[in-house]
């Protein structure tokens, strides 16, 4: 896929997703919490982070960098 300028749509998608995701795993309320921890082991999430290859545990700079050289190339 091209990218448009410096990224393409699949990129910017899968890398809020993962940024989203990250921060959500990162909260303190209780009830996000449980539902990240049920969340995590879900064949999406598994399917997210074998696509991607990587997970929402890592970094957003991390996340951001691997999915623009992933996508986008270097």
């Amino acid at each position: 896929m091209k990218c448009l300028g410096n990224k393409n749509l699949e990129l910017i998608y899968y890398e809020r997703k993962l940024c989203f995701l990250h921060n959500m795993l990162l909260s303190d309320n209780d009830v996000i919490t449980c539902i990240m921890s049920l969340y995590v082991h879900s064949k999406e999430y598994a399917e997210l982070c074998k696509h991607c290859e990587l997970s929402a545990l890592h970094s957003v700079a991390y996340i951001k960098r691997s999915l623009f050289e992933k996508f986008c190339g270097t």
